[in-house]
């Protein structure tokens, strides 16, 4: 969880040990992907991931992908878009984050990602496996139901990615 508008302590504290991490990644010949979620007092706040990776970008931070979550619409993926191709042209790009919303939001808002230069695609882990998962674990259904939920819903997520209907 990063916010820009957390305070200047907090910030500089987070800002630091992700220099750290970078240095580290670069000394070892290893590809930093960073994940920003932007929350302020437990609140997500996705209107300010354009704002908080230029901050990131300010603090000296260049990751080769960048993990956010999924624009909450067309201006603020322009917004990220702008960003990062002005401060970063060389960057590997965007991969999204599922956030766990329901397939009609996701849809929409994998429509504007989808015609960003930047980003690339997804990475979602518990949109993809979450709720199979919890049914398996309390024993509601055995090994071959949750692969086959696991299954479908990445199958759905793809479709949902690959979808023309905006």
């Amino acid at each position: 969880v990063y916010h820009p508008d957390a305070s200047a302590e907090v910030c500089s504290r987070q800002e630091s040990l992700l220099l750290t991490l970078q240095r580290a990644c670069r000394a070892l010949d290893r590809t930093l992907l960073l994940e920003v979620v932007p929350a302020l007092d437990g609140r997500e706040d996705f209107r300010a991931t354009a704002r908080a990776v230029e901050r990131l970008y300010d603090a000296g931070l260049a990751p080769e992908w960048w993990k956010l979550p999924p624009p909450v619409d067309e201006l603020a993926s322009a917004a990220v878009d702008r960003v990062v191709l002005e401060r970063d042209p060389g960057c590997s790009g965007v991969l999204l984050l599922g956030n766990g919303l329901e397939a009609e939001e996701l849809r929409r808002r994998l429509a504007w990602a989808r015609r960003s230069p930047v980003c690339r695609g997804f990475a979602f882990g518990r949109t993809v496996f979450a709720e199979a998962a919890q049914a398996w674990a309390q024993g509601r259904i055995g090994d071959d139901e949750v692969t086959a939920r696991v299954r479908a819903r990445m199958a759905e997520l793809i479709r949902l990615w690959s979808s023309d209907a905006d």
